[in-house]
């Protein structure tokens, strides 16, 4: 079977849903299935050019199914509206999600929704997400990311420093800010936080200047992305996995650290409760709450919380399933699809 993938840009670029994306490449190859990869732009008015429609087209009516990532959807409604083959959704993270969105931003992602044959989302988050903004969804299913990806080394041990992790593209979403905010009042405490991400919101990284004022500059380092293969080594010098985001749709970073046996502190909102139990794993915050960051920062200070912590998270991290095993249920439904579409 010819499986064409669409997303925006390049199949390689580091981040979770990149990840997945590439993983379910591999799995349906596995499968012994074809898969045609179409990077789309954007920019949606580029894709709505006429001449970039066709062509566009003509490349879908060349597969047998299309597999969608769901943050394409301003470029793909109205492709999808005049479409000849099946189409699954692939929904890492619904936008009408976050706090910042509106109701043009509901209205594209339910009409993209209505225009699928079937979902496939990373979480039940997500699920319930979809089904809330269309509740005549078609046939759906969930499949988590797996765990294998990077596979856990022995801790490094550390100083009197506690030192925090936080790993996500530098976006209002992932609460850097919230992170940030709780350190400050933290400042007597002995601490250092190194930030792994590219920066996507250029103004919310200046926006952050006002909180890096003083000895914090000393104590926080930008790394920037780094790549998948080099990040064993920053999971191994963490004491504290910290991401507070806003909303998450499902959160493989967290996945990633508790693997290492690192606590985490999460926000609370979205797939993040699929994977951590407040208190066992490490802690789940309101969005924005920097005073309950501050506060959990402060009780994982205490050796043994962490070490019991960290130990729970690695039972969690063994017994969440491996890439092969979870997207079996996402090909199941790709070829579904495509088996009633032949019937």
């Amino acid at each position: 079977m010819k499986v064409g993938l669409m997303v925006y840009g390049d199949l390689e670029q580091l981040s979770g849903g990149y990840l997945y994306d590439r993983m379910l490449v591999r799995e349906l190859r596995r499968r012994g299935h074809h898969v045609n990869v179409f990077p789309l732009h954007r920019d949606p008015c580029t894709e709505r050019d006429e001449h970039a429609d066709r062509k566009v087209r003509s490349w879908m009516n060349e597969q047998d199914i299309v597999v969608q990532d769901e943050l394409c959807h301003p470029s793909l409604l109205g492709l999808n509206a005049s479409r000849e083959r099946s189409v699954v959704a692939l929904v890492h993270n619904l936008s009408a999600c976050l706090a910042s969105s509106n109701e043009t931003v509901h209205a594209m992602e339910r009409s993209f929704l209505k225009g699928v044959d079937a979902v496939i989302c990373t979480s039940h988050a997500t699920l319930a997400a979809c089904r809330s903004l269309h509740p005549l969804l078609p046939p759906a299913t969930v499949a988590y990311p797996g765990r294998d990806h990077v596979l856990p080394r022995p801790r490094l041990p550390g100083g009197s420093d506690l030192r925090i992790l936080h790993v996500g593209n530098i976006h209002p979403v992932k609460g850097l800010d919230v992170l940030l905010a709780a350190l400050s009042e933290l400042m007597p405490f002995p601490f250092r936080l190194d930030v792994v991400g590219s920066i996507v919101d250029e103004d919310f990284f200046r926006s952050l200047g006002g909180l890096m004022r003083g000895p914090m500059r000393d104590r926080v380092r930008f790394l920037g992305p780094v790549p998948m293969a080099d990040m064993w080594e920053r999971y191994c010098q963490a004491d504290v996995m910290a991401t507070p985001s806003r909303y998450e749709g499902f959160g493989i970073a967290l996945l990633e650290a508790m693997g290492f046996g690192v606590p985490v502190i999460a926000g609370q909102e979205g797939g993040a409760r699929e994977l951590v139990a407040n208190g066992r794993e490490g802690f789940l915050v309101p969005p924005g709450d920097h005073a309950a960051v501050a506060r959990y920062l402060q009780a994982l200070s205490d050796d043994d919380l962490r070490e019991e912590m960290g130990r729970a998270a690695r039972r969690r991290w063994e017994a969440h399933p491996t890439w092969e095993r979870s997207l079996a249920g996402a090909v199941d439904m790709i070829e579904g699809v495509q088996a009633a579409c032949r019937g």
